[in-house]
């Protein structure tokens, strides 16, 4: 839907790639992770784009509406039988290892694997990139 998301999700799944090459995963495991890495933010096409472009910090109430993007990609892929394989990846991919992520809190190794290795690639993509609210980190910073 707009530029930024579309070289995100190019970078996200490229970095899915490289880490699922250097622990060698199967071509079938590692080509299904890094589809999914592409499609993690399918959902935010159902975002506002007042709330998705904008500059400053979000509202509790806008915050609230991103935290809908990963259900809303996941019930837009469940829908198509071709793609049901690659939807625990978009699902789960903002949970965090201590559970304070989202949409279920859910944490440690509850979190389906593939949604692991999109969530680190799309963290070091978010860090390392500008935002409209702030600038990108360094790469000391964003390994720190």
């Amino acid at each position: 839907r707009d530029r930024y998301t579309g070289e995100h999700s190019g970078r996200v799944s490229l970095m899915t790639y490289r880490c699922c090459m250097l622990i060698e995963m199967s071509k079938y495991y590692r080509n299904t992770i890094t589809l999914s890495a592409f499609c993690h933010d399918v959902g935010k096409i159902s975002i506002p784009d007042g709330i998705l472009h904008k500059e400053g910090p979000l509202t509790d109430a806008e915050y609230e509406e991103i935290k809908h993007h990963p259900q809303d990609g996941y019930d837009l892929l469940i829908k198509r039988s071709k793609y049901t394989h690659i939807t625990d990846g978009v699902l789960y991919h903002q949970e965090r290892w201590d559970g304070k992520g989202y949409p279920f809190g859910i944490s440690g190794e509850q979190i389906p694997f593939p949604a692991r290795i999109i969530a680190i690639a799309d963290s070091i993509d978010a860090m390392l990139s500008d935002r409209p609210y702030r600038k990108a980190l360094t790469q000391d910073e964003c390994y720190a």
